[in-house]
């Protein structure tokens, strides 16, 4: 192999040339672009996004240190998922996450680093396990925990770096939500039970509304109305008081399309007008 003996030597031209670049990095007038001091991490757009969604009737408020400060604080707001809805508004974070501290203090020259924001949402859902997701979580014992407990993958939370998430991520959330509300029902019950009914948390009774049990210690009660055609109160939101005696229809189109009426009556109430005569065929000559 032949030996490498070229050498770069600095001439004159050559030292022009970087005094000239140093000077231009200072002097807005001598530059012909505008460049940002400061990390060029800072600048580059992210690859994706990190979206973590909730599908609990509750609403979770994390703080974390690296949130960008917004009117509540450093708070990750995931909200309550409203009836109907398969999941909530997602709280969205830019991936890579940048990390950005004072390279000396008192100095306005940054430092950053861009951190896996799948990283930041695991740690935001469940800090006893990083490196999980919602399909590699192990089943915790509590008194093992380390985070305090936190663990919101049991209150129907979770990330994915989709918008909107599959159908997957959606229905494993709801089978964890669903396993955790019935623990909480049971808990209640043994409570009240135990005559210690004045100790269920706003939590459990969260529980047993999602879950639509009517239990002795969440009685469901419903607004009534005085029905127009016999005086008795009832359920508003009926279609029709059945009563024998009564057969009040409060909403005839879903009294019909719940089978609670029928299309003769509809027609004598005056609601519905009677179906066409089908035309006769002329006889062929």
């Amino acid at each position: 192999m032949a030996e490498v003996n070229a050498t770069i030597t600095a001439t004159q031209r050559s030292a022009d040339m970087a005094r000239n670049m140093e000077a231009g990095k200072n002097d807005p007038e001598r530059r012909g672009a505008t460049y940002i001091a400061g990390d060029a991490n800072l600048r580059r757009p992210p690859m994706g996004h990190v979206y973590i969604y909730n599908v609990s009737p509750i609403e979770h408020k994390i703080e974390r240190p690296w949130v960008k400060p917004q009117r509540l604080g450093k708070l990750i707001v995931l909200p309550a998922c409203k009836p109907g809805e398969a999941y909530s508004r997602p709280f969205i974070m830019d991936d890579p996450l940048q990390e950005v501290t004072p390279r000396i203090a008192g100095s306005a020259e940054l430092i950053a680093r861009g951190i896996d924001a799948r990283f930041y949402a695991q740690d935001a859902i469940c800090p006893d396990q990083p490196h999980a997701n919602w399909q590699t979580l192990q089943p915790m014992n509590a008194a093992a925990m380390g985070g305090e407990g936190t663990n919101l993958y049991a209150l129907g939370a979770f990330w994915e770096e989709t918008n909107p998430p599959s159908d997957g991520a959606v229905a494993k959330a709801k089978e964890r939500l669903t396993e955790t509300f019935n623990g909480l029902v049971r808990q209640g019950s043994a409570l009240h039970a135990a005559n210690r009914t004045h100790e269920i948390t706003f939590l459990q009774h969260e529980a047993a509304e999602w879950l639509h049990v009517n239990v002795d210690w969440h009685k469901k009660y419903r607004p009534e109305i005085e029905c127009p055609g016999c005086g008795d109160f009832v359920h508003s939101g009926i279609a029709r008081h059945m009563e024998p005696n009564c057969k009040w229809v409060f909403d005839w189109e879903k009294a019909l399309a719940g089978g609670q009426a029928t299309m003769a009556e509809a027609i004598a109430a005056g609601v519905m007008e009677p179906p066409a005569p089908e035309p006769v065929e002329k006889p062929k000559k």
